[in-house]
């Protein structure tokens, strides 16, 4: 992927208006450790937004959205094709939703490849890396999860 800024001589349509928050939180590419991950094995990737002027101390923990990439996809769609870090900083910042910790998973090169794999990865690796890296809430009631295509299927935890 490339990302060519828009320019009046070529006629291109100006999407800059989409990023006017000045404030912007925070995306990190990381890994965690997981038996399950063949490529890299013991290890898989994952993408993490934080929110602007997020707080490893703040007295509340953060809410935590989950997203899955859609078929032949991988962490980093949601960040480069879906631009998730402008729309939720425009949103946070327009007061629509809270400010929360989002974490784009891979399900790709995990155990069998099946639904069930990624399912008991997130449930059993994920969360509790996430959990244990950044303050977000240990009570599902704080976790919300969605996935493109393919990704909303792998959501679909047994």
């Amino acid at each position: 992927q490339v990302y060519v800024p828009s320019d009046p001589a070529f006629g291109t349509i100006d999407y800059s208006w989409q990023a006017a928050n000045p404030v912007h939180g925070t995306l990190a590419d990381v890994t965690y450790p997981t038996p399950l991950s063949t490529n890299p094995v013991g290890s898989h990737p994952l993408a993490v937004y934080t929110p602007p002027n997020y707080d490893p101390n703040r007295g509340v923990p953060y809410p935590t959205l989950y997203l899955s990439h859609g078929g032949s996809g991988n962490e980093v769609d949601w960040s480069t094709q879906g631009v998730a870090g402008n729309i939720i900083d425009n949103l946070i910042a327009s007061h629509q939703v809270q400010p929360m910790v989002v974490v784009m998973t891979n399900f790709n090169d995990l155990g069998d490849g099946s639904v069930a794999a990624y399912a008991q990865d997130v449930v059993n690796n994920v969360i509790p890396y996430v959990e244990a890296n950044y303050n977000v809430s240990k009570k599902a009631a704080d976790r919300a999860f969605a996935g493109l295509s393919a990704g909303g299927a792998h959501f679909s935890f047994p």
